[in-house]
C-alpha cells in the first residue's frame, strides 16, 4: 500500500485527478437535475426544513450537517438554493477524489480509474426520479473514507472521528460503530486470540453516544414534522422508525417477476452484489475484506426494513464498497508498500 500523504499523491498525479473528480461531480449533478427535474426543489425544501425545525419527518431532524453547512454558505453565495447545489457538487467531488486516492494506494493507478468509473456509474444508475437529499452525498464520502480506513487498518481514533462527523449527516453512521464492535471479535475468533478491546470499546461508546445525540437533536430542534400533512400520511406522524418491509418485498418480487424498461431488476442485483463481493474478496484478500464486507452485508439486510427501495438512492451506502471491490477483483493483487 502506498502510504504517502493524500495531497502528495494528488500532486504527483497532477491536475488530471482533480479535473476528473470535478467533471464527475458536475456530471452527477447534471444527471440529478435532469432526472428529477423541477421536483429537485422539494429536496432543497427538505434540507431547509431541517434548519427551521420543520422537517418532512422527525427522523430527518438529526441530519443537520448538510443543512447547516448549506445555511452557513447561503450568505456568501446569495441563497440557500445555490449553497445546496454547491455543497452537493462539493461532496461528489470530494468522494470521487477520495475514491481515486484510495484505490491508487491499494492497487495502483489503473485500479484507481476503474474504481472511479464504477463509483460514478453506480451513482448514476441509483439516482431516482423523486428525491436526492443533501445527506445522500455525505453518505458517499463517509463510506468511501470508511472503506479506506478499514483496508488501511486505521486505529479506533480514526474510526471514532469519522463516526462523530458522519452521525451528524445520517444515522447510517451506526454501521461504522457496529463494525468497530464486531471486527475485533471476528479477528480474535480467526486468530484464536483476545480481541482488540480499544476498538470494540470505542465502538460501543460511539453507539451509545450516537443514539443519545440523534434522539437529543430530534427532541431539542424539532418544532413540527410536516410530512404527515404534506403527503397525506397521518399514520406516520411522530414515528422515530419507519418500517417498509412489506412494501419493499412487493417491490423486489415485482422486479423479479415483471422487469421494466427502468431495469428495476438491476436494484435486486445491486442489493445482492455486496454479499457476493464479500465472499470473493475475503477469499482472495483475507480478513480485512471479510470484515468490511460483513459491515456492508448488515446494510444490505437493513435496507429492506428501513429503506424505501423504490427510492434507489438508499443504496448509496453500498456504492464505495462495490466500486473498490470491482477494482480489486480486476486488478488481482494489492500494491506493495
Amino acid at each position: 500500500m502506498d502510504r504517502r500523504p493524500f495531497l502528495q499523491i494528488v500532486e504527483v498525479h497532477g491536475i488530471s485527478w482533480i479535473l476528473a473528480a470535478l467533471l464527475g461531480a458536475i456530471a452527477q449533478f447534471r444527471m440529478i437535475v435532469t432526472i428529477i427535474g423541477a421536483d429537485y426543489g422539494d429536496s432543497i425544501a427538505a434540507a431547509q426544513g431541517v434548519v427551521a425545525g420543520t422537517p418532512h419527518w422527525q427522523v430527518y431532524q438529526s441530519r443537520v450537517l448538510g443543512p447547516w453547512v448549506a445555511q452557513f454558505l447561503s450568505g456568501p453565495v446569495g441563497s440557500f438554493h445555490a449553497a445546496h447545489v454547491l455543497y452537493t457538487i462539493g461532496l461528489y467531488f470530494a468522494a470521487g477524489l477520495t475514491m481515486l486516492v484510495t484505490a491508487y494506494r491499494l492497487y495502483g493507478v489503473t485500479a484507481a480509474w476503474i474504481a472511479f468509473l464504477c463509483f460514478h456509474l453506480l451513482c448514476m444508475v441509483l439516482i431516482n426520479s423523486r428525491w436526492h437529499y443533501i445527506w445522500d452525498g455525505g453518505d458517499l464520502l463517509s463510506f468511501t473514507l470508511f472503506c479506506y480506513f478499514v483496508l488501511a487498518d486505521k486505529d479506533w481514533r480514526w474510526m471514532t472521528g469519522l463516526f462523530c462527523v458522519s452521525i451528524l449527516n445520517r444515522e447510517s453512521a451506526f454501521f461504522i460503530a457496529a463494525w468497530m464492535i464486531l471486527y475485533p471479535f471476528l479477528v480474535a475468533i480467526l486468530d484464536r486470540a483476545r480481541p482488540r478491546l480499544p476498538m470494540a470499546l470505542a465502538g460501543m461508546a460511539c453507539l451509545v453516544a450516537g443514539a443519545l445525540l440523534v434522539q437529543g437533536l430530534r427532541v431539542v430542534l424539532l418544532h413540527r414534522e410536516i410530512g404527515p400533512g404534506l403527503f397525506g400520511m397521518p399514520e406516520m406522524a411522530g414515528r422515530s422508525f419507519h418500517p417498509h418491509l412489506h412494501d419493499n418485498m412487493i417491490y423486489l418480487f415485482d422486479a423479479i417477476r415483471h422487469p421494466t424498461m427502468e431495469f428495476n431488476i438491476l436494484i435486486v442485483v445491486l442489493l445482492l452484489a455486496p454479499l457476493v463481493l464479500t465472499g470473493l474478496l475475503a477469499r482472495r484478500f483475507g480478513r480485512r475484506y471479510l470484515g468490511l464486507g460483513l459491515a456492508h452485508s448488515l446494510i444490505v439486510l437493513s435496507l429492506p426494513i428501513v429503506g424505501v427501495l423504490s427510492e434507489t438512492r438508499v443504496l448509496f451506502d453500498l456504492v464505495p464498497f462495490m466500486a473498490i471491490g470491482f477494482a480489486a477483483l480486476i486488478q488481482g493483487q494489492e500494491k506493495p508498500a
